[in-house]
């Protein structure tokens, strides 16, 4: 539901969900299409996300994805928060930025702003730096609140505008 998807037979804004989708799973998953077999959810593959971070029920879904700079490891871990923002402010998820920030990943935030919009992002290492220096969870999580301030403050252009 998060992504658009322009891969026959699926065609989908962000936002809207998947007209194959079932309630039970995807209704053509033997012959969906290869945007979504190459599509790899973070929390089905990194083992320290647990049951309650499965997307459906945090809210969030991760990616990775390769980055040109920004990353000692060169990827981003990429979390969208489409459910509740409070999730933003659980010890969970800020020890899970933390961790992927140690392990060389730039971690950004992405907030989805309504159909055909823009999907801002934030680097999650310049708001949490000081936190992460000073071992400080409190002050992790106060970096991540003031990203998504950042990110909310500011008009999602409609993704035609942008050639998106």
């Amino acid at each position: 539901m998060v992504y658009d998807i322009d891969d026959a037979p699926v065609h989908k804004n962000a936002q809207v969900a998947c007209p194959h989708h079932t309630g039970a799973g995807c209704g053509i998953y033997e012959t969906r299409p290869q945007t979504c077999r190459t599509f790899f959810c973070q929390w089905r593959y990194d083992p320290i996300l647990a049951e309650e971070w499965r997307p459906d029920l945090s809210g969030v879904v991760g990616t990775t994805e390769p980055v040109d700079a920004g990353a000692a490891n060169g990827h981003a871990i990429t979390l969208v928060v489409f459910g509740d923002h409070a999730v933003i402010l659980d010890d969970g998820f800020a020890i899970y930025v933390a961790t992927m920030l140690d392990r060389g990943y730039e971690a950004l935030l992405r907030i989805p702003r309504g159909v055909g919009r823009v999907m801002p992002q934030a680097k999650l290492s310049l708001f949490t730096a000081e936190g992460l220096s000073a071992g400080d969870l409190g002050l992790v999580k106060q970096g991540i609140a003031q990203a998504y301030q950042a990110l909310m403050a500011h008009p999602a252009p409609l993704a035609a505008e942008h050639g998106a």
